[in-house]
């Protein structure tokens, strides 16, 4: 089991009499103690650096003791801090006033050695629980956004393998099933593989780990990988008029091939979805300067340069609508930009002046990255 660096206690002991101050630190040598002779001073150093408890004398001179723990109360990056107050026996009526306005103990002068040590590390040992419980929330709030960003990504990603099997499903119904339609059973089974890798990945989630969503980066042959989305989205682009042009489109990459797949086919899915009919898409690769770069093309309207901000943002809405009635999330291009993190690549879009929009991927050669 590894082990923890021991935390460091931060204490401030604040009193205008020095052989006080001089004996506190003695008190609580093992600690990491700072001094301060009055009011102004101490809230200087409460300012710059973190304590995780204040002894604070009442009867001071300029400053109360009363008037700073009031100004602890009321700034919110201290307002947690635990304040012990220090009073002689004589300052009874002090002592509660400053219970009122927030301490959390006092101690008596003269001090008692045994005392004050008994209710500082009391004090150390609640913030210290009030500091875990405080991770731990943020811990659960982070996992929880996690899960939800992966449900996200999970429901969206099946609509698209769904969509393209309700299709063929479709065009098998109007067609005769013969030899010529075999193929469309290849395309369905294909959705089918995609949608359930989707699910499985959803149930094989570990939260109890760091990363909900992982990648495993190997050399990938992104011929492969493009072909298969492809042909699952062969039948919609026919059925929209669209055809899809493949040019040039091989290379050796280090990616997680699953997750280059959710990527590409998110973009083709939107390539085909904002294309106007009897139009092209095209998609094509380059590699330059030890990075591939896949490129998808269309020729519908483009995107405003007012709206290029939302784009990669989650339910990014943009004014262009599906050409086919299609619905829209706003998810699929941050699901890509979330993926290419992932895989230490990058995303980024290109719209002509004449029309159209490039959406690109670039990741680092195999060769390169070896």
């Amino acid at each position: 089991m590894r082990s923890h660096p021991p935390i460091i206690t931060r204490l401030l002991i604040v009193d205008d009499e020095r052989a006080n101050l001089e004996l506190m630190s003695r008190i609580f040598h093992q600690h990491a103690v700072e001094t301060a002779s009055n009011g102004k001073e101490a809230l200087i150093k409460l300012k710059a650096n973190r304590f995780d408890v204040v002894l604070l004398d009442i009867m001071m001179p300029g400053m109360s003791g009363l008037e700073v723990l009031e100004t602890i109360r009321k700034s919110e990056q201290m307002a947690e801090l635990p304040v012990i107050l220090i009073s002689a026996l004589s300052e009874r009526r002090g002592v509660a006033h400053g219970i009122r306005l927030g301490a959390n103990d006092y101690i008596v002068k003269p001090i008692d050695i045994e005392d004050v040590q008994a209710r500082v590390q009391t004090q150390i040992r609640l913030k210290q629980f009030v500091d875990e419980r405080k991770q731990m929330i943020l811990h659960l709030q982070t996992m929880n956004e996690r899960l939800e960003r992966l449900m996200q990504v999970a429901s969206h990603d099946l609509k698209n393998p769904m969509t393209n099997l309700k299709m063929t499903i479709s065009v098998l119904r109007r067609s005769m099933i013969d030899e010529s339609k075999l193929n469309m059973l290849d395309v369905a089974d294909q959705s089918i593989k995609a949608m359930l890798n989707v699910v499985q990945e959803f149930l094989d989630v570990d939260v109890r780990r760091d990363e909900v969503l992982s990648v495993t980066i190997v050399p990938t042959d992104v011929q492969n990988v493009i072909q298969d989305v492809v042909s699952q989205y062969r039948v919609i682009a026919e059925h929209k008029n669209i055809t899809l042009q493949l040019q040039s489109v091989g290379g050796l990459v280090m990616a997680d091939s699953h997750r280059l797949a959710q990527v590409i086919s998110n973009l083709l899915s939107n390539a085909i979805k904002y294309s106007p009919a009897q139009s092209e898409v095209f998609l094509s690769t380059l590699v330059q300067d030890g990075m591939w770069q896949l490129t998808v093309a269309d020729q519908g309207p483009g995107i405003a340069e007012e709206e290029m901000s939302q784009l990669f943002q989650p339910f990014g809405k943009l004014s262009n609508l599906p050409t086919g009635g299609e619905s829209s999330t706003g998810l699929g291009l941050w699901i890509v930009r979330e993926m290419m993190q992932l895989q230490g690549g990058d995303v980024g879009v290109f719209c002509p002046s004449e029309g159209g929009s490039q959406f690109w991927i670039q990741l680092p050669l195999a060769s390169v990255a070896h």
